[in-house]
């Protein structure tokens, strides 16, 4: 069934989700089946799509009989899975009608970007005036985008924290520019440096959690976004086919250079519009290989023809993409709730225009007997 909203599940459902996550993820992460690769092999990718990724689609269609432990794969994997779809959207609304910030862009920033400030401060806006807070701390305030929206633009005093002194220094200027347009004679957010080291696991219980590590990789595939694959798998886009040149490359980078156990490959512009040979020959030196090596033509013609399956494989591990962020995310809920601080994980933005879109939400009472409800915008 589908998993609870964040804000409905006790302190107890919380502990007991993280458990649930981390079995699921130490027991089936590893290993794909053979049976499995029989059934999935010859899907096309709009099938992958329909068929595992998208949780919403009620009318699939099957051309062989699946393996029960495929269809529990599929199921586990969404019901651990936190909602993602904003407030007043539907499912299949997601991503159809685009934000403001997409539609005329005359602005530096990303639209994206601007999305993102604009939703996320509008939001801490409207929990500073119900517990008549003006003053904000944006940690890892990078740039200072975020801060200067909720200073310049909605009036509150803000303190960026952010550990890259070039980072510190962009902020600075971007501040002093804007100060100097709007002849504006207030201070500007002001930035200190910061060197915390907490990430995952924050909590004791999850860290108490027998399988609950996780590497920078699968940490990494937290941060894939499945809307935007579901919609590259529908269109049969052609930069599928760099799933399938990057995992070449990598066999043939670990065979020439047998110490690499997992040699990454930089991003390549339009690489999926080049010919394998050119790609190879710049992504080679990336991981200090000559451009000009010598490559078995045989057999690397074998293993571009299995992009198929390669794409099934890479799908598979997307599914997991949405149950490994929702591990991180509550690991996050659950130290808070250690604190005696209950937080939600409000779908603020639209996963299709901004994937990383649960925005994690708390309120600290003074006391006991003085909480209140938050009514969510």
């Amino acid at each position: 069934g589908r998993m609870m909203c964040s804000r409905t599940l006790s302190a107890e459902q919380q502990r007991e989700l993280a458990r649930n996550l981390t079995y699921f993820l130490e027991d089936l992460w590893a290993t794909l089946p053979t049976r499995w690769q029989q059934i999935l092999c010859d899907l096309s990718p709009p099938q992958i799509a329909d068929l595992l990724l998208d949780r919403l689609n009620v009318n699939r269609s099957y051309s062989c009989v699946w393996r029960l432990s495929l269809f529990a794969f599929r199921a586990t994997a969404h019901a651990l899975t936190f909602p993602r779809t904003p407030q007043g959207k539907q499912g299949h609304g997601v991503g159809i009608l685009k934000p403001e910030e997409f539609l005329e862009n005359k602005n530096q920033l990303k639209p994206k970007k601007q999305h993102e400030i604009r939703s996320l401060g509008t939001l801490v806006k409207q929990l500073c005036d119900l517990t008549d807070c003006s003053s904000v701390v944006d940690v890892g305030s990078g740039q200072g985008h975020l801060t200067c929206f909720l200073s310049f633009g909605l009036g509150l005093s803000v303190t960026g924290i952010e550990s890259d002194p070039t980072l510190v220094s962009m902020e600075s200027k971007y501040d002093g520019q804007l100060l100097w347009t709007l002849e504006n004679p207030s201070p500007f957010p002001t930035n200190e440096t910061s060197h915390s080291e907490f990430g995952y696991p924050m909590s004791s219980w999850v860290q108490g959690l027998l399988g609950h590590q996780l590497s920078y990789k699968a940490r990494e595939g937290a941060c894939h976004a499945i809307e935007d694959y579901v919609h590259r798998l529908r269109e049969e886009s052609g930069l599928l086919r760099m799933h399938c040149y990057r995992a070449t490359l990598e066999t043939v980078n670990r065979e020439a250079k047998p110490e690499l156990r997992r040699p990454g490959v930089q991003a390549i512009k339009k690489a999926h519009l080049l010919p394998f040979t050119v790609y190879a020959r710049l992504g080679l030196p990336c991981v200090g290989l000559p451009p000009d090596l010598l490559l078995d033509s045989c057999r690397v013609g074998a293993m571009l023809r299995q992009e198929g399956c390669v794409v099934v494989y890479f799908r598979l591990a997307l599914l997991l993409a949405p149950v490994l962020e929702t591990l991180v995310l509550l690991d996050r809920m659950v130290y808070l709730q250690e604190k005696g601080i209950t937080s939600q994980l409000v779908p603020l933005f639209d996963p299709a225009f901004s994937p990383r879109n649960l925005v994690l939400m708390a309120l600290k009472q003074p006391t006991r007997d003085k909480e209140t409800e938050c009514t969510l915008p």
